[in-house]
């Protein structure tokens, strides 16, 4: 490996642990903003995409008269024939964003 080689495989390396770091942190964030604050809720899915990495579903909730849109990567759970269909809504009261699919 010359020196410019090094340079890049060396910026890519921290590049992608800080990305792990802030993926992994916004991940317990949410996951502790929901444990604290937890409220259940029902969800509809409404709409399925999928790429060779994610499978992400899109869903409506309703809470306290509000309507919220939301979308998630979920893995292994039926792809389209899940379109219409009502889950669990894990939500925080704390950050309404914040929103867990089951």
């Amino acid at each position: 490996m010359n020196y410019k080689e090094k340079i890049s495989a060396t910026i890519f390396f921290f590049i992608s642990i800080t990305y792990i770091y802030f993926a992994t942190r916004d991940m317990n964030r949410v996951d502790k903003s929901i444990q604290k604050n937890k409220k259940v809720s029902i969800g509809k899915v409404q709409k399925f995409k999928q790429s060779k990495s994610f499978q992400i579903y899109h869903y409506i909730y309703f809470y306290d008269g509000m309507k919220y849109k939301r979308s998630q990567d979920v893995k292994r759970m039926g792809g389209d024939s899940l379109v219409g269909r009502y889950f669990r809504i894990e939500l925080s009261t704390k950050e309404l964003k914040y929103a867990n699919m089951f």
